[in-house]
């Protein structure tokens, strides 16, 4: 089909009644799969070819070990031959070096009678399954349509056409009257092949190269992104699995796999977060939540975000495995520590994503995705959206039908996910409140509505560690309220500045390695559990668990420097050899090289068996067998990838497995009923707890607020002057002294609430703080010299809540 009298009327006409019918469209481009029991060749077959991986994917199969025995669609060509409808309508000729395609009399007329004639042959099982899309025939016509002049004609037509097909038919058959069952997983026959003609029609839909084109998309896409929110879960998934597979195709006229850039989910992405910062920037409904098109764009670039996640460096199926066994076990250890208490709260319905769900894994099985997790991030949206109506829709479980971006945290700022944690534990907190008061009116047993923490400076790991354990052992929900901190024999209402200062002072004594919990590595300055503390200390472990949580739960940044990995198994997650080059890097590269030695003297180059040698606290070497005999096993060239693995294993999992599974049971008791591992990654989690490690005060001036004083007056002219000359260690010290702790929170500077508060005319005073409220008090000194004097001494020797 083609030009025809100089015109392209033809295929245009063809185009418009193809993309307007969703028997045509679903039934174009099928794959000829025809496979026996035995693998050969049935007679009659024109071909046998192996399964797709789409097909194999999909829902509508059983097992994997299914074999598949389809007969390609059969049309009646005008010249009385049989072929593919797929041949017929678009394949015949792209070899050709004519420009022209070939013609048939009548094909519109012929499309439904065509459709109408495919056959799909049952099994004697009575397994039915609708082929797939074969991409290499898809990806070739729509390259021959694309370089065909009449372009606008084309797009024009495709435009009515789709629309037709979404306004019509995929609103009846998805919205109006869905056949039962079509969420199913394992459907009947009948309603499996809708499943798989569905997904053929979107990869269809979406593969057109005028859709993720920036000059024609909105023409297409928008009413495509519709009618794929209208798809059950199920389906959605099996798109999700296709388009995973798709990445590997290679592109029209090309023999390799393409390069990520080129792959049509990457383009589709692309297009998607450009259509999202346009309607953000261009529309004025807003919020992004009231805004229908954001939202669809939204919810498919879900899709495409975990089609990224299968479609890149996924965890070994033997490593997910271990890890599932792995938190098996540690749910049975909450259960044994704490009982019903846990068992009840384990109930607590938590955020989940359907998509994780329905795939069985999670974001974080993944190391490196297809596309970059970052790039998903859309920093106007970010910026348009108002975290406090966009947590208000999220706590109304589907009572709004605004959608909540809470829900898609691949598409925030950690900034914006930690304000909307922030929200979510303050909720939390006002929930204990009312719990609290509820029980003092009806029971007429007053209970506190805080969490206090009554300590002495000098006893303060010894007070708040036994405050600690009475309540894990008494009433663990006490960690879900506010808490409150009171230092012995010093006056103050804690604000926010003492717990601050609390956790701080806390920090610093239990790294102190007198407590010989934790043991530094010179190289990266990072703190790692003791392998062999001198005392059994689970139960310590298990409080400092407890202080992190807490930590985070009060909107707390500490100064406390793990490595990477730690947030990796706080999630769930083993340490591999990949976390090693974060931990030891210099152990890391020296694995590596064995990894990478080529010669086969590995045995006398290295001298490396199957066993760890390490000191105990009293100097002692202890030798660990990482396999049975171990001490006897050489490392070779054949097994050096087994001992790496059981080496990296043994340093991050088992030498520390008793005392970090204690941290953990303590970290889950304050956390266990929070979003917190639904909306952040393991690198968020470290930057969460750690803060920002950028400290630009350019921007902390920007954002700074004044009381009687202004931006112009000459002694914040000054300040502002002394401050940049600071060295870095000074600056930290001056947010140590105006806002009770020297860590930028996420987000960077300007996210900080700083006030300079005029405190008073020419004086000998020095300047201080409310530490609670982020507000330094200056008095109006009439030098830059005896500013930079005082301020300096201030910062340098005035710590505690005296000066605050």
């Amino acid at each position: 089909m083609g030009k025809k009298n100089g015109e392209w009327s033809c295929l245009i006409s063809l185009l418009n009644s193809v993309f307007s019918s969703y028997d045509a469209l679903s039934s174009s481009f099928l794959h000829e799969l025809c496979m026996a029991k035995s693998g050969k060749q049935s007679k009659g077959d024109k071909k046998t070819t192996g399964v797709s991986d789409s097909l194999l994917c999909s829902t509508s199969a059983k097992t994997l070990k299914d074999y598949i025995e389809v007969i390609s669609p059969t049309v009646n060509n005008s010249d009385g031959s049989v072929g593919n409808i797929t041949e017929s309508f678009w394949v015949e000729g792209m070899t050709s070096s004519s420009t022209d395609f070939p013609i048939y009399q009548n094909d519109v007329e012929m499309v439904d009678q065509q459709v109408n004639s495919i056959e799909i042959i049952e099994k004697s099982e009575n397994n039915v399954y609708w082929p797939s899309v074969n991409l290499n025939d898809l990806r070739k016509a729509w390259s021959m349509i694309v370089s065909i002049p009449e372009r606008q004609n084309i797009v024009d037509t495709l435009m009515r056409a789709v629309r037709r097909l979404v306004v019509i038919s995929l609103h009846q058959l998805l919205v109006i009257q869905p056949p039962d069952g079509l969420d199913d997983n394992q459907p009947p026959t009948e309603i499996a092949i809708i499943q798989q003609r569905l997904v053929n029609l979107f990869i269809i839909l979406y593969e057109c190269p005028f859709a993720t084109d920036p000059l024609h998309f909105e023409l297409l896409l928008l009413n495509i992104n519709r009618a794929v929110t209208w798809l059950p879960n199920t389906i959605q998934v099996m798109l999700c699995r296709a388009w995973a597979n798709s990445v590997h195709t290679p592109l029209a006229n090309c023999t390799e796999s393409p390069n990520p850039e080129q792959t049509n989910l990457w383009c589709l992405q692309k297009i998607l977060l450009h259509h999202i910062t346009l309607r953000c920037l261009t529309t004025d409904h807003g919020l992004p939540n009231e805004d229908k098109q954001i939202c669809e764009a939204a919810l498919v670039l879900r899709i495409v975000y975990y089609a990224s996640l299968l479609a890149g460096q996924m965890d070994s199926p033997e490593l997910l495995e271990m890890e599932a066994e792995e938190n098996r076990l540690f749910e049975q250890q909450m259960l044994t520590h704490i009982g019903p208490t846990y068992e009840r709260r384990s109930r607590v319905s938590l955020p989940e994503d359907p998509f994780a769900k329905a795939l069985n894994i999670s974001p974080n099985d993944c190391r490196k995705p297809f596309i970059p997790v970052k790039d998903f991030v859309n920093e106007t949206l970010n910026d348009g959206l108002q975290p406090k109506k966009d947590y208000i829709y999220y706590r109304s479980k589907g009572i709004s039908n605004e959608l909540s971006f809470m829900k898609l945290p691949f598409l925030l700022q950690t900034s914006s996910k930690s304000v909307l944690l922030y929200y979510d534990n303050r909720m939390r907190m006002l929930d204990e409140r009312r719990g609290v008061l509820m029980h003092t009116f009806l029971m007429d047993t007053p209970e506190m509505p805080f969490f206090k923490l009554r300590v002495h400076r000098d006893r303060i790991v010894e007070d708040a560690l036994l405050i600690l354990e009475i309540a894990f052992m008494e009433n663990p929900g006490d960690f879900k309220k506010q808490l409150l901190i009171e230092f012995d024999g010093e006056q103050g209402i804690d604000e926010g500045g003492l717990s601050k200062e609390f956790f701080q002072l806390i920090i610093e004594r239990i790294f102190n390695p007198d407590y010989g919990m934790f043991v530094l590595d010179e190289e990266t300055q990072n703190y790692w559990f003791n392998p062999v503390p001198l005392d059994d200390m689970e139960r310590e472990y298990c409080l400092i668990g407890t202080l992190l949580g807490l930590a985070i739960y009060n909107d707390v940044i500490l100064d406390v420097n793990f490595p990477s990995v730690l947030y990796r198994k706080l999630v769930g997650k083993l340490g591999t050899f990949e976390d090693l080059f974060d931990a030891r890097p210099s152990l890391a590269q020296g694995l590596k090289s064995l990894l990478e030695y080529e010669h086969d003297d590995i045995e006398n180059v290295f001298g490396c068996s199957f066993s760890v040698n390490y000191l105990d606290p009293f100097g002692n070497v202890v030798t660990h067998e990482l396999k049975p005999d171990g001490a006897t096993v050489p490392v070779t060239k054949e097994n050096r990838k087994e001992y790496v693995d059981l080496y990296s294993s043994f340093l991050l999992n088992d030498s520390v497995k008793k005392q970090f599974n204690a941290f953990r049971r303590g970290f889950q008791m304050v956390v266990d009923e929070s979003p917190l591992t639904f909306l952040f990654r393991p690198d968020e989690l470290e930057l969460l707890v750690r803060g920002s490690p950028v400290y630009d005060f350019n921007e902390l001036e920007r954002v700074t607020t004044y009381e009687e004083y202004t931006s112009d007056s000459a002694v914040i002219k000054n300040f502002w002057s002394v401050v940049h000359s600071m060295t870095e260690e000074q600056k930290k010290q001056l947010l140590q002294f105006s806002t009770g702790s020297d860590r930028v929170p996420v987000g960077g500077m300007s996210k900080m609430k700083f006030t300079i508060a005029r405190q008073g005319a020419d004086t000998n005073r020095l300047p201080s703080a409310h530490t609670c409220f982020n507000i330094l008090l200056l008095p109006e000194y009439q030098s830059l010299e005896k500013l930079q004097q005082s301020l300096l001494l201030a910062i340098t020797h005035c710590k505690g809540f005296g000066m605050s």
